[in-house]
């Protein structure tokens, strides 16, 4: 009766030692996941039969529409459908960076910073009018690149040329 008692106790020490466990990770894989972006991950089967190297193109494609991705690469390339680098941007276009108005203004500034402030003055007259009085220009700033909205980078070109 105290060898059943004994081995009870190791049991159940063990599982709350085993729970305690499972726990502590649990909390520390949620606080890892609190500390990053929300991305999402698409699997895609290349075959409905899982053979390495062989793709059923049309299969790819429905899974692909059915995940809504097509849908958002649409939506992505009608809205700001081309983009360019900060540094290009800096390079392309520093023949209109000449006016010495403007190159008081932007002396000083971060690259990024430079090319936000070079673009609004360029693009103002493309830009629209929101109700609360501010203006939507037709770029926007990533990380690494701008994106322009149709029509932007044509305007950019014009007023280089």
């Amino acid at each position: 009766s105290e060898v059943t008692k004994a081995s009870k106790k190791r049991k159940k020490e063990t599982n709350k030692t085993v729970l305690h466990k499972f726990q502590r990770q649990l909390k520390g894989l949620l606080s890892a996941m609190d500390g990053t972006r929300t991305r999402y991950i698409r699997c895609i089967k290349a075959n409905a039969n899982m053979i390495p190297k062989l793709t059923d193109h049309a299969n790819t494609m429905k899974q692909l529409e059915c995940s809504g991705l097509m849908t958002a690469l649409i939506i992505s390339k009608e809205s700001y459908p081309q983009k360019l680098g900060y540094e290009f941007i800096v390079t392309r276009y520093s023949c209109l960076m000449r006016d010495n108005g403007l190159n008081e203004a932007i002396a000083g500034m971060e690259l990024q910073e430079r090319v936000r402030y070079v673009l609004a003055k360029w693009l103002k007259p493309m830009s629209k009018k929101n109700r609360d009085g501010t203006r939507t220009m037709p770029f926007a700033c990533g990380k690494t690149k701008v994106f322009f909205k149709p029509g932007a980078q044509d305007r950019l070109e014009h007023l280089r040329l």
